[in-house]
């Protein structure tokens, strides 16, 4: 039997494009969106996901928090927890605000920082307030570390590991 995903906000992303996932044959994924455009398996809002029946061994969310209310990010990793199956693990990247102000002061708000493959070139200014004109892609909070920990432990959840690389991304892995 396969090991069930739950990918959270997955745009146009599949299984495929999760690097850090090994073993991909051995994953079942189940893909979420609020964005109809994507063809997600489940169109739900992150907000809404209280509807939501099943258990994963694994929730991957990336860039997705940001776009929530701030008091609405702890009831989205309250499902998450509820959602994750004994021993399962949620895998979070979010901007990371620290980097993103910090390139910014040196280098200024709108200079840019990377360029994602096939995509666009990305600025502190759309790390910090997402993606001007898309109606989905508003950034309404933001994280650093030590906040984006203290969120996941809240929901539950044992912190496995911390990380930032280099395209401004904090990612946080959670263990139940």
């Amino acid at each position: 039997m396969k090991k069930q995903l739950l990918h959270v906000g997955c745009g146009n992303d599949t299984i495929d494009k999760l690097h850090f996932l090994p073993a991909k044959d051995e994953w079942e994924e189940t893909r979420m969106d609020i964005d109809p455009r994507v063809n997600p398996d489940i169109l739900l809002s992150i907000q809404d996901m209280n509807t939501l029946q099943g258990e994963f061994d694994m929730i991957y969310s990336s860039h997705n928090l940001e776009h929530l209310y701030l008091d609405e990010v702890a009831e989205a990793l309250t499902q998450f927890y509820r959602l994750t199956g004994e021993g399962g693990v949620v895998v979070i990247s979010v901007p990371d605000l620290t980097a993103a102000v910090e390139f910014a002061a040196k280098e200024g708000i709108h200079t840019i920082a990377y360029t994602v493959p096939d995509s666009m070139s990305v600025t502190p200014y759309m790390m910090l307030y997402g993606l001007p004109g898309e109606q989905f892609m508003q950034h309404k909070c933001g994280f650093t570390k030590g906040h984006l920990c203290v969120l996941v432990e809240m929901a539950g959840y044992k912190i496995a590991s911390v990380s930032q690389d280099s395209n401004f991304n904090l990612v946080v892995v959670g263990v139940k």
